[in-house]
C-alpha cells in the first residue's frame, strides 16, 4: 500500500497496565518512540513522521527483572484516532 498521508504520534509515550497470566500480579509497560536506534532522542508531539520512514520503538517495564524477562511487541499500529478498530491505519510493527 502507498500513501503520502503524513501522521502525527500523539502522545509519543503510553503506558498500560498488563496482568500476568495467573491474574495474581501486574506490570507496567510504556512504550515510546524515538528517531535513533539508541533510544535517546524521543519524538515529540509536535514531530511530523512520515509513512515509510524509519521508527525505533522502546519498551520499558520498571516491574520486570531485565535478566528474567523479555519483552516483545508482536504488533504495533498507528491510528489518527485513538480508535484502535479504525480502518485507517499505519502498521508500524508486524510480527515482531
Amino acid at each position: 500500500m502507498q500513501t503520502s498521508l503524513n501522521f502525527f504520534l500523539n502522545p509519543i509515550s503510553s503506558t498500560i497496565t498488563i496482568p500476568s497470566e495467573n491474574g495474581i500480579s501486574s506490570y507496567t509497560v510504556t512504550l515510546a518512540a524515538y528517531s535513533d536506534e539508541t533510544c535517546t532522542l524521543p519524538l515529540q508531539g509536535s514531530d511530523t513522521l512520515i509513512v515509510g520512514s524509519i521508527l525505533y520503538l522502546g519498551i520499558f517495564s520498571p516491574d520486570l527483572n531485565g535478566d528474567a524477562f523479555t519483552l516483545r511487541a508482536e504488533k504495533c499500529f498507528a491510528t489518527p484516532t485513538n480508535d484502535s478498530n479504525s480502518n485507517l491505519n499505519v502498521i508500524l510493527v508486524d510480527g515482531g
